[in-house]
Formats: structure tokens, sequence, C-alpha cells
């Protein structure tokens, strides 16, 4: 709670600060007699003006308008769904003023859990049109529905979720281990597969989906699209995920000494004339070091200042002059000294 004392001319003239205490009353003590303006802290809402009289205690009541409230229940069909993790965002163009709860793309910070009856309550950061959803981790996403919510008041919805599935496993392109620590994605939906490679998406609406699939040290994989029915379970499907291959580039001055961030490093693919937005990267400390590589052959090189103003359809191998060639194989590091003549360019 705040009050200010207000001057001759109405304008306010300092703030004071006082706490509700478990019954919502406050007090201020040592007031000078005078006008002052009132409001509560949270979200400046006036409240009303009050005339302090010296020896006398005044008492003033403040309404503070109820943020509005989102009563509702997350289902699968009839099924109630328990857990299910319930999100809205403000359009940003419809966001209140005085909003500034927001995060990652405009959705406000405040979410709610699902129940075991499927039902959830969630406070809303303040009046307007919002839209809102429910997501289960490692599963689908409900239909985002839009609302309008008021001060004061409470809106209702029911948020149902899909009942399709997509179940099956991620394996090592070469020899067929599961892979661990894979995710496995579909629409916006991401799992974790277990230890024998396997992931379960639930909850996912009917349509097309695209699995795709990533693990450290391996490239990324997808699969061909896929026709979901409504409560379809899709099962055995098989991600393959191939190893990559890293890079470590050593650069080495004319004295025979690491060159510190002086220099860029690129690495293109021989068969693959036509530079492709590849790997370009700076040294630090003499080295750089280039992951996520597919197999193969590479020239690895310095181009200078002037080569790097790579226009459309411009051959690589035209362009640096300084470049060696390496044959990357998948799952390993692969380590190349490059050095740099007298007077060369930086």
């Amino acid at each position: 709670m705040e009050v200010s004392r207000l001057d001759e001319l109405g304008a306010a003239t300092s703030w004071r600060r006082a706490s509700f205490d478990k019954e919502g009353i406050f007090v201020f003590r040592g007031l000078r007699p005078g006008d002052y303006d009132t409001r509560t802290s949270e979200d400046e809402n006036p409240g009303p003006g009050v005339r302090v009289i010296a020896g006398q205690t005044t008492e003033v009541d403040i309404v503070v308008p109820r943020p509005p409230l989102l009563r509702g229940q997350v289902l699968a069909g009839d099924t109630p769904i328990a857990g299910a993790r319930i999100q809205y965002e403000f359009p940003r163009s419809a966001a209140p003023e005085d909003w500034d709860v927001i995060a990652d793309g405009g959705r406000a910070l405040d979410t709610a859990r699902s129940d075991t009856e499927g039902r959830f309550l969630l406070t809303i950061a303040g009046a307007g049109s919002i839209t809102v959803w429910a997501s289960m981790s490692g599963g689908g996403a409900s239909a985002t529905v839009p609302l309008t919510v008021a001060q004061d008041q409470e809106a209702t919805v029911v948020l149902r979720m899909g009942a399709g599935r997509l179940q099956g496993r991620v394996v090592e392109a070469i020899g067929g281990a599961p892979v661990h620590g894979a995710k496995v994605g579909a629409g916006n939906s991401f799992v974790a597969v277990d230890a024998d490679g396997r992931f379960d998406l639930s909850h996912l609406q009917p349509g097309e989906y695209t699995l795709r699939a990533e693990a450290p040290g391996h490239l990324p994989a997808a699969s061909a699209p896929l026709m979901l029915a409504g409560d379809e379970t899709v099962s055995d499907l098989l991600l393959e995920l191939v190893r990559a291959a890293s890079l470590i580039v050593t650069v080495l001055g004319p004295d025979g000494f690491p060159v510190d961030g002086a220099l860029t490093v690129v690495a293109w693919p021989v068969d693959g004339a036509v530079l492709r937005p590849w790997k370009d990267l700076r040294t630090q400390a003499g080295s750089v070091t280039i992951d996520s590589l597919p197999a193969g052959n590479y020239w690895v090189g310095l181009p200078g200042s002037a080569a790097l103003q790579f226009a459309p359809n411009t051959s690589m191998d035209d362009r640096v002059d300084n470049r060696v060639p390496v044959t990357l194989v998948p799952g390993q590091t692969h380590e190349v000294t490059l050095h740099v003549a007298e007077g060369a360019a930086r």
C-alpha cells in the first residue's frame, strides 16, 4: 500500500509504503496533517483520497480489483487428463498496458497443472483477449482456445487433447544400438528416449507429422511425413542417427606459434564446389573446433579478407589457396594444422 501527501496544487510530493497483514489491514504512522492520495503498490490502482487530521486516526477502505480467473478441465475424449500444463498468452497488441510479465515470445509466466480430475484454476495477469492451451511433457498439446477475460470475473474453458500416439526407437545408423540421450519431436512436442532408445509421443492431434530426432555427437534426422488419425497409434517407427565428426584446426604463424583470433577458418566438402553456408569460424588461442560435421572429404583453409566476399555460385576452390584436404570419419575427431605465410592477409 502507498500514500502520497498532496501540496496546495494537488501534486504528489512524496510516497510512503506499508505492507498488508494477513487480514488486509495496513497502518501508516507519523503522517503529517493534510490531503493524501492512496494506491496499491502491486498494480498502482488509485484508491480514494483521504484527509489526515492531527491527533486523529483516519480509516479508509481500499477495494482492489480481483484479477481474472480461468477455471477449466483438460480432457482427451471424455477422459480427464491429470498433470497437463496449462498456459496462456496475450496477443502483444492486446496485452494490458501495465502488463510486463512477458517472456518466451509473449507467454505469461504463470501456469497451472491439471489435477487428477483434469481440473485447473489459473490466475490471469490482466483483463483482455487471451489464447489458452494445455500440453503434456513428452506429449501433444490441445488446440488453442481464444477467450476474453475481465477483472473480478471468472471464465471457464474445456481444453481437449488429442488421442493420437507415435511410438518407436532411435538407433545408431551403423550397428543399430539405441542412441542414449536422444530426443524426438513431432510438432511442438518433444520427448526423451528411454534406455532402449524407445520414445512415446502421446495426446497428439490428428494431422500430418514429421518426426525429428537429435542427440549429442550425432547429426539430426527426420522421418518422412506421416498422417495420424484421431485416435490412431502408429508404432514401430525407426529413426536412425549417424554419428557426427569433429575437426580441430590449429593455425600457426611464420614463427611457429599459434595465431590467436586473427584468421577465419573455413571447411567445405570437396565434392561441393559451390559454397554452401558451411562452417566459418574465428580462431581462439590459435585453434578452433568445428563440431557436427557429416563424414566425408573436406577442404580446410584460410581465406583472406577479399575471399570472404562470397557471391552466389562462387567456387570455394577458386577463392582459397591456403588449404589442406582431410577425410572425416563418423564419431571421430580429426586434427589439422594450417600455416600462415609471412605477410598473409588477416
